[in-house]
């Protein structure tokens, strides 16, 4: 993600990188890592804000990614460039942010093939095609909010499917009653 980063600030030099690892082990070294390879850096814990001369800002706390996913202008949703599975991609459709994913996202299969097939999701091969995927999607506002419209509308029409889900077993067991043994 890192070396995305670069070859996007070669393009657009006043990106920021809005990095949110998953699990609270990760926040130090994933702003060592940010910081060793040059980048100006700042934290949520350390400096409240990211600066106007910042490069990368790491979320490093809990619970305030769709805030940072609202400012965003498309999300790479992570977890999902290696065989992890990917994570919730309904997140920054929610908020007709576009989002760009790795082809490991198994846990969130159906809904990501939703994405990608109505146009609010793109799917990269692999970590190389990351930051060109990100300067496409900087590069084209129009389309970049189209993006996004598409987006916010699958998150729209998926609403509810627990619900559905539910109703769906409910009519399955009402139609073959198990005996009750005692």
């Amino acid at each position: 993600m890192l070396k995305a980063h670069a070859a996007v600030l070669r393009r657009f030099p006043d990106a920021l990188l809005l990095i949110a690892p998953r699990h609270p082990e990760r926040f130090r070294p994933v702003a060592l890592a940010c910081r060793n390879l040059g980048f100006t850096t700042r934290t949520r814990s350390e400096d409240e804000h990211a600066g106007t001369v910042s490069q990368c800002f790491v979320i490093d706390t809990l619970g305030e990614l769709l805030r940072y996913y609202a400012a965003s202008d498309v999300a790479f949703v992570g977890g999902s460039l290696v065989p992890i599975g990917g994570h919730n991609v309904l997140e920054p459709a929610a908020l007709s942010v576009p989002v760009v994913v790795g082809p490991n996202t198994f846990n969130f299969e159906a809904i990501t093939a939703s994405l990608v097939d109505d146009g609010g999701a793109v799917q990269i091969a692999d970590a190389d095609a990351l930051g060109a995927a990100i300067v496409r999607q900087l590069s084209d506002e129009a389309a970049r909010r189209r993006m996004g419209a598409q987006a916010r509308a699958v998150f729209e029409r998926e609403r509810g499917a627990v619900a559905r889900n539910m109703a769906a077993i409910e009519a399955v067991l009402a139609a073959h009653p198990s005996p009750v043994r005692d």
